[in-house]
C-alpha cells in the first residue's frame, strides 16, 4: 500500500492512498488551521472503526448471522502533552438484526 499527502494551505492538506480518493484533513484554529478537514488522528479512530467493522461484518455473514445494521462508537483518550497519542480506545459494538442471538455476535 502506498499513500500521499499534499499541503493546500497552511496546515490544510489533502492524502489518498491506492483507492485513489483523496481525504481533506486539517487542524483546529487554535493551532492556526482553518478547520477545513477532519484531523488527522481523528482520521485514524474513523479508520480503526471502519477496519474492525468491516471485520465483523464480515464474520457475521460467515456465519450467516441476521445482521441487519452494525454501529460502532469509539471514544479514545489522548496524553495530555505532545505526542498526543492515544492512552486508551473504547469501541462499542452496537448490532441490530431480527432474530440475531447473543450467540451470534461472540467468539
Amino acid at each position: 500500500m502506498k499513500a500521499e499527502v499534499k499541503q493546500i494551505k497552511g496546515l490544510s492538506l489533502i492524502g489518498k492512498a491506492d483507492s485513489n480518493h483523496w481525504v481533506p484533513m486539517d487542524s483546529i484554529k487554535a493551532l492556526k488551521g482553518a478547520e477545513a478537514g477532519t484531523r488527522p488522528l481523528e482520521l485514524v479512530l474513523i479508520a480503526l472503526g471502519g477496519c474492525t467493522g468491516m471485520d465483523v461484518i464480515s464474520l457475521l455473514g460467515k456465519r450467516r448471522a441476521p445482521l441487519q445494521n452494525l454501529e460502532l462508537r469509539l471514544e479514545a483518550e489522548q496524553a495530555k502533552e505532545y505526542p498526543r497519542v492515544f492512552t486508551d480506545i473504547h469501541i462499542k459494538y452496537i448490532f441490530r438484526g431480527r432474530g440475531l442471538k447473543d450467540e451470534d455476535i461472540k467468539w
